[in-house]
């Protein structure tokens, strides 16, 4: 997909020289994207509601205020909120102490 996605890209940049024109999203951003997807997806595969909780816990993110009325809403919640405050490093220094078996991306 990212070999695809890389194509597109390649033909707006093509655009841009020959009209002008200006992709709306680079190759970075969207592999970015597809990052935090993946980050999601393994958060909510890996830990249950619970664990979850422990999580926010030591990373000292009250888990209540986060938004989402299910475990992959609060997940994506979480991530976003730790994107806002430079946390990123926190967040993933702790699944992967948690979790180290697991191929956690960065995102």
């Amino acid at each position: 997909m990212a070999q695809f996605v890389q194509s597109i890209i390649i033909r707006f940049e093509t655009l841009d020289q020959w009209f002008g024109l200006r992709p709306l999203l680079r190759f970075a951003d969207i592999k970015g994207m597809t990052d935090r997807g993946e980050m999601v997806r393994l958060m909510g595969a890996h830990f249950n509601e619970e664990e979850l909780r422990g999580l926010t816990f030591e990373l000292k993110v009250d888990y209540e205020m986060l938004i989402g009325g299910n475990k992959s809403g609060k997940i994506r919640s979480l991530i976003e909120f730790m994107e806002r405050r430079n946390r990123v490093a926190d967040l993933i220094g702790v699944l992967q102490r948690e979790r180290p078996e697991v191929n956690w991306p960065v995102i």
